[in-house]
């Protein structure tokens, strides 16, 4: 599986283990809700400044959340 693969199966995982919907973590982010659910879906991954964000919000590591599979 490759990193981007990865992040997206751990995107869904983290927010679902939040309870909280697409549209409400897109805003958190400060992006459109078509930009979050590409990532999640796997079509596009983010700039780094953004996955930065996304760890930080999430409390993860930027290596785990691409290299990793995230057990919630």
């Amino acid at each position: 599986m490759n990193a981007e693969q990865q992040f997206a199966i751990n995107l869904k995982t983290l927010r679902f283990a939040k309870q909280t919907t697409q549209k409400s973590v897109s805003k958190t982010l400060g992006v459109s809700l078509a930009t979050y659910r590409n990532w999640e879906y796997g079509k596009f991954t983010p700039k780094i400044k953004v996955l930065k964000t996304i760890c930080q919000h999430y409390g993860v590591t930027a290596q785990s959340m691409l290299t990793e599979r995230i057990g919630i």
